[in-house]
């Protein structure tokens, strides 16, 4: 990889900037959201899920606009790269948060018999697919990048491939699963269970790219040849950890179906 990103078809290091505004605008929507719940009487419940959707995406945000902004000032491509790598997942992660906690204050006032909640979930899955499918892309991406110095083995471009269409597979099965659970009035309980979790697999995304990003520091020497070792982890990081966190994210969804009592007592 060349040391400026000048010759590649697309540069991180030139896009960064907008990436930063763009991931502290969210973080500051996030964080009036957050301010807004505080201060009203909604659901407990509900209202407790969407605070702590909320607060987990506001750190990730905030992080991802911080870490967008050293990429911004990178001068060597490949440590540019592989800080984007953990960037682009972080930021993905953010909007997700963002719409699932939407489905949880919709689903607080929702009196269309959960249609309007079921139509934000929706959302939310297809969300979820398009953030996985970039997450992919962008990983097939930075391998393509780097493969001119033969340091990419043939089985992880295969991995960065197919990573699209196996989480299409898992997220499409969670929202079925979900499906039928809500039918038997368990739909709820199993959301509720998945938000801490959720949670923690976001903070967890948020120290593994910045201890990537610590990881990136060094001379410019360091990185005119990456390791295989050293590009394999890291591909591997920005690949296994979002996933998770996505399939944390969706098993978070609210039903949308149970009816039977009014919003502010369901």
């Amino acid at each position: 990889m060349d040391r400026d990103c000048d010759t590649l078809d697309w540069s991180p290091i030139a896009s960064a900037p907008v990436h930063s505004a763009f991931a502290g605008v969210l973080a500051g929507l996030v964080f009036a959201g957050i301010v807004l719940l505080l201060s009203s009487r909604s659901d407990q419940v509900r209202r407790t899920n969407a605070l702590v959707i909320f607060g987990s995406s506001f750190l990730v945000l905030a992080f991802d606009a911080f870490l967008f902004g050293v990429i911004a000032g990178e001068r060597v491509c490949a440590r540019a790269w592989t800080e984007t790598m953990h960037a682009a997942g972080l930021l993905g992660l953010g909007a997700l948060g963002i719409f699932a906690g939407i489905c949880w204050l919709i689903d607080t006032s929702d009196t269309t018999a959960g249609r309007m909640t079921r139509f934000y979930v929706t959302t939310t899955y297809v969300i979820a697919i398009i953030v996985t499918y970039h997450v992919g892309a962008t990983a097939v991406e930075y391998l393509d990048s780097v493969a001119a110095h033969g340091t990419t083995p043939p089985w992880l471009v295969r991995i960065a491939s197919a990573y699209g269409w196996v989480l299409l597979a898992c997220i499409l099965l969670i929202a079925a699963t979900l499906a039928i659970r809500s039918r038997r009035g368990t739909g709820h309980q199993i959301a509720n269970r998945f938000v801490t979790a959720t949670a923690y697999a976001y903070v967890a995304c948020v120290v593994i790219a910045l201890y990537a990003a610590g990881g990136a520091t060094g001379s410019a020497q360091d990185w005119t040849r990456m390791s295989t070792t050293h590009l394999v982890w890291n591909t591997l990081a920005a690949l296994i950890f979002p996933a998770v966190a996505v399939l944390a994210q969706v098993s978070t969804l609210p039903s949308g179906r149970n009816t039977s009592e009014p919003p502010e007592q369901r």
